[in-house]
């Protein structure tokens, strides 16, 4: 029988190997990641003291959380080599949590699902935007107009984005 965890070196075993250079990278991407901790305290005390809605509060925390769990997350795969999988995964599960809570929280900043659909009656969705817009395929997206349904879709595009990604 295979032992496949024989392939992944040990921290140990990682952070003996490497070169001073190295480590002192390490010591930076390590310094960075505290940084990201230290700057979402500070908007966790600002929001706790001057947004009351504990809705947007709450929503906009879990959306601010995304940048030190990312940098947590990766310096622990980068730094226990056999963690690197479970990183990958609590990466990939906390950004779409935070995509599907980005959502919610444009609702309701627009003030709830009907208002949002009033507001943005005449407005239409463009979909060729981003890293693809230039793509022949991405260019012939049509506009959507904002109805219900669209609405409804890209509310499940985020939750799609929180389920399958991190099975992959």
């Amino acid at each position: 029988m295979v032992n496949c965890s024989v392939n992944a070196p040990q921290a140990e075993d990682f952070m003996s190997g490497i070169s001073t250079v190295t480590l002192s990278f390490v010591f930076l991407l390590s310094a960075t990641s505290l940084s990201t901790c230290a700057l979402f305290m500070e908007l966790w005390v600002y929001l706790s003291r001057n947004i009351s809605c504990t809705l947007v509060k709450d929503r906009c925390l879990i959306v601010l959380a995304l940048f030190p769990v990312v940098s947590i997350a990766a310096l622990l795969g980068l730094t226990v080599p056999r963690a690197a999988t479970l990183a990958g995964l609590l990466i990939s599960a906390y950004t779409g949590m935070a995509l599907f809570a980005f959502f919610h929280l444009t609702v309701a900043y627009l003030g709830g699902e009907a208002e949002m659909l009033d507001k943005m009656q005449g407005v239409d969705c463009v979909l060729n935007v981003g890293p693809l817009c230039c793509c022949c395929c991405c260019c012939c997206l049509p506009r959507l107009p904002m109805t219900r349904s669209v609405a409804l879709t890209l509310k499940r595009v985020g939750f799609v984005h929180y389920f399958p990604t991190p099975i992959e």
